[in-house]
Formats: C-alpha cells, structure tokens, sequence
C-alpha cells in the first residue's frame, strides 16, 4: 500500500514538473512560429513583386492569396501591432488585389503597390534591416528638390516635387505603421498636408513651405535610424517662438480692455436714451 502511494507521488510529481516545463516552453514556441509567420509572409510577398514584374499575374494572384489567407488567419495579438498597423497592412493587400483583378491592368499602379506591400511585410519581419530604409536618400532628394524650387519661386516645380515627395512617403506608409507609433505617421500626413496646400496657394508663402519642409527633413534621422520612441519625440509640434506668442497674447489682451471700456462707455449712454424724460 505504502508502495503504491509512493509512486502515485512520483507520477503526480512528474506530470507537474512536465506541465511546468510545457508551460514555460509555450511563449517560446508561440515566439517561434509568429516569427516563422513573418518570414513566410515577407516571402510571398518578395514572390509577388518578382511574378507582377515578370508579368506573371496569375502567379500573382495564387501568391496574394495565401498571403491574405495567411495573414488573416493568424493570431494578430502575438504581433503586438497597432490598430492602425494592421489596419495599413489590410488595406495594403487589398489595395494589390484590387489592381491584380483590373479588366485592364494599370503597370505603375500595379508595380507601386506590390511594392508597397513588400516593404510592410519586410519591415514586419526583418526590423533591424528593412528594405523601406532605402527610401532615406529617396526622400532627402524630394525635400531638397522642393527647397530648391521654393528657393527659385517656381511655382509649377513646387508642386511637382511635392507629389513626387508625397508619392515616396505613401511606398513606406504602411512599413511605417508596423515600425513606428501612429503618432508619428499621422505627424506626416499632418505636415504632406500642409505642404500639399501652401504649394497650391496663390502666391506661394516661401517661408511657410521652408518651415515645414525643414520640420520633416528633421524628422528623417530618428524616422529611420532611431527607435520608435525618439520619432514619436521629434514629431511632437514645437512651441511657436516667443515674440509672436506674446504678441498675440497681448493683442488679445488690449482688445479685451477696449471692449470692456467700450461697454463700460455704451451701456449708460443706451440706458439714459432709452429712460422716458418724466423719470428723469
């Protein structure tokens, strides 16, 4: 009897120490095949760009599916992703889907967005090499192409590097939203949009366009080389400078006192016509 309860102990004791060990192994493995998720999805991914540019579309197509399929169907959580990350990625894979069934496909909106889709999935698998860091020297040439025709007051040539600079911000968009926080893609779009309408504007403000392009220029270095915390940083609004801030304040301030004194003037004045002479 004593014997057999001693090695019910034993046994009770080696399923706890075998549930432990499977226990502790479980984030490992978890870990494990979420990474081997992401390599196999920047694979079809590289696979599609290779088939769009080869012309083979219906490869394409089979490739994108289980990409979608793939991504789908995987547990979202263990990427620890933003909302507005994975809601980038699927609007990305839709985005080339969308162009891979056009009854008449379109090459350059075809090839940008598999391209796109490439840099998202890479940069989701490989975050300390992605290929999207290509795009720095891309967009410090469509920054000094834009100060360059601010410099010069053409104003054709301002628009015309602004879109080309908007068109090379979108291709990284959505590796953006998988590296950085969304604060500081939304700081971009905030800035894309201010460029986009002071370059329309008749005529165009120079020194307006010189701030915000050297607002983003500053932001490139913590965008591609520094972490994800130093870019939320640099994206935050500078404070406007002193004198202007004063300035208004105190405008403000006089133009509160003149309507206090206008009123403290008016009212009597109001009240002593409208009074009928017998009261008076």
């Amino acid at each position: 009897m004593t014997r057999k309860i001693i090695q019910s102990g034993r046994m009770l004791i080696w399923v706890l120490a075998v549930s432990m060990v499977i226990g502790l192994m479980q984030p490992f493995v978890a870990q494990a095949e979420t990474q081997a998720d992401r390599e196999q999805w920047s694979d079809w991914a590289k696979q599609l760009s290779v088939q769009v540019e080869k012309g083979d579309l219906e490869g394409a197509r089979e490739t994108l599916g289980r990409l979608s399929e793939g991504f789908s169907q995987s547990d979202l959580s263990e990427l620890h992703l933003s909302v507005e990350a994975i809601e980038s990625l699927s609007e990305t894979l839709i985005e080339a889907d969308r162009q891979l069934n056009r009854i008449v496909p379109e090459p350059a909106g075809l090839h940008q967005s598999t391209q796109r889709l490439w840099l998202a999935f890479d940069a989701l698998s490989h975050p300390h090499e992605p290929l999207w860091h290509q795009y720095e020297s891309i967009l410090e040439k469509d920054i000094e192409r834009m100060e360059k025709a601010v410099q010069q007051k053409k104003k054709d040539e301002i628009y015309r590097s602004y879109l080309s600079l908007a068109k090379s911000v979108r291709q990284v968009e959505p590796a953006l939203y998988v590296v950085h926080q969304p604060v500081t893609v939304q700081k971009i779009h905030s800035l894309l949009r201010f460029l986009d309408r002071e370059a329309q504007s008749d005529p165009v403000r120079g020194p307006a366009l010189k701030q915000g392009l050297a607002h983003l220029k500053k932001l490139l270095p913590p965008l591609f080389n520094g972490t994800k915390e130093e870019a939320a940083f640099a994206a935050v609004e500078p404070s406007p400078p002193i004198i202007p801030a004063s300035l208004c304040l105190g405008g403000s301030i006089a133009l509160i006192l003149s309507y206090v004194a206008w009123r403290k003037y008016r009212v009597p004045q109001v009240i002593r016509r409208s009074v009928p002479s017998y009261r008076r």
